[in-house]
């Protein structure tokens, strides 16, 4: 397989935090409800084989009663189909999880500014439809942003306000009570939107090449020139990513720290490209390895939730922020002609596995560059 250019996304997510009191918490519970009534109500439908959007769009709607609150139903409802397709998972055995979720999509018109349900309407503020028991009003809400978001939430409310910018928005609730609700604000731009605020290097500082092997407690990094030899070996270490009392947001933030850590790593030390395995193909394997195994270890669920293909994605999307290209390449055998040669090159098997991955985009095997070193070395 001839290495692939790795895109990132069309998209992108940005995060913030809201807390709904008193009052607005019971809204929201409200809403809430009515709007995953209406998402179990069209799933319903679908796995009676009614999966046409105008059919979804009346189930949601007579439940739910907002009309873009059941736009958002059936669009989280035609995500549901079609991620139960690709994982061949019959339909009717999908059930909800646990989860209380307002999703609305926007546009730059004039009377959605953004988002008619859910508009960011500055940095700091959004102005949420909420049904109170009786009718759909709107409620205005502070928003807590991330500090190193500031500027690009301000963008985005700013491009929306002026009918430049519409976007899909989610407002999901992580925590809680009888008079309060934390929850996350999330909302889609564009990824180059995205990027215009978050660059840092505008180029490579050279043109060497580091494979990187992504592991559930660590990222390890082979970087090598454009001859194969192995110029740099790095390990980012996160041992507390499989713990069962991380958050999803703490579990993200450390990910994305460790990213962090071995992209600017690598353009300090002249790489160019960024070799990944594919994750379609990882997928695959993965999803093999997950129906087939016995199970023996107590952790072993946990890890392998935690080794998702959307890690070496999160890679592709923070790639071009320092000015570097990334690209994927098979990673079939790679661990075990990693395991075979580890001793042989003096490394562990996860930084010869990110060796072979970089090898591969050149085209070239381990054994081949390893044998031309020791010529040259006798030679000189």
């Amino acid at each position: 397989m001839c290495p692939k250019k790795a895109e990132p996304p069309r998209e992108v997510t940005i995060r913030a935090k809201v807390v709904l009191e008193n009052g607005l918490a019971h809204y929201f519970y409200l809403s809430a409800s009515r709007f995953k009534a209406g998402v179990t109500k069209a799933l319903g439908c679908a796995k009676k084989g009614v999966t046409d959007a105008t059919s979804l769009y009346k189930a949601t709607y007579s439940v739910i009663g907002n009309k873009r609150y059941a736009d958002g139903a059936v669009l989280m409802v035609r995500e549901i189909i079609e991620s139960a397709k690709a994982l061949g998972i019959d339909l009717n055995n999908v059930k909800l999880s646990d989860w209380w979720v307002l999703c609305s999509r926007g546009s730059p018109r004039p009377e959605d500014k953004g988002n008619r349900n859910i508009r960011l309407v500055s940095k700091d503020k959004v102005k949420i439809v909420l049904f109170n028991g009786a009718s759909w009003n709107r409620y205005e809400v502070s928003v807590r942003v991330p500090r190193i978001y500031s500027r690009l939430f301000k963008s985005v409310a700013r491009l929306s306000m002026s009918c430049k910018l519409g976007y899909l928005a989610r407002l999901i609730a992580f925590d809680m009570s009888s008079g309060r609700v934390y929850a996350e604000l999330q909302v889609n731009i564009p990824y180059e939107l995205y990027l215009a605020h978050r660059r840092r290097y505008e180029e490579p500082a050279g043109k060497n090449i580091a494979g990187v092997d992504v592991n559930v407690d660590r990222v390890n990094l082979a970087i090598i020139d454009r001859r194969g030899i192995l110029r740099d070996v790095k390990t980012f270490h996160y041992p507390s990513l499989a713990s069962p009392t991380l958050t999803g947001e703490q579990r993200r933030s450390l990910i994305h720290r460790v990213m962090h850590e071995a992209l600017k790593y690598s353009y300090h030390h002249g790489v160019s490209t960024i070799v990944l395995e594919d994750p379609k193909v990882l997928g695959y394997l993965k999803l093999k390895w997950v129906r087939s195994s016995d199970r023996k270890s107590k952790s072993f669920n946990r890890r392998v939730s935690i080794f998702k293909p959307s890690i070496i994605e999160e890679f592709v999307l923070h790639v071009p922020e320092y000015g570097l290209d990334a690209f994927y390449v098979n990673p079939a055998y790679t661990s075990k002609l990693a395991e075979a040669i580890a001793k042989e090159l003096g490394l562990d098997r996860h930084s010869v596995s990110a060796y072979i991955l970089a090898l591969e985009y050149l085209g070239l095997k381990p054994v081949q560059v390893i044998k031309s070193a020791q010529k040259q070395l006798e030679i000189s």
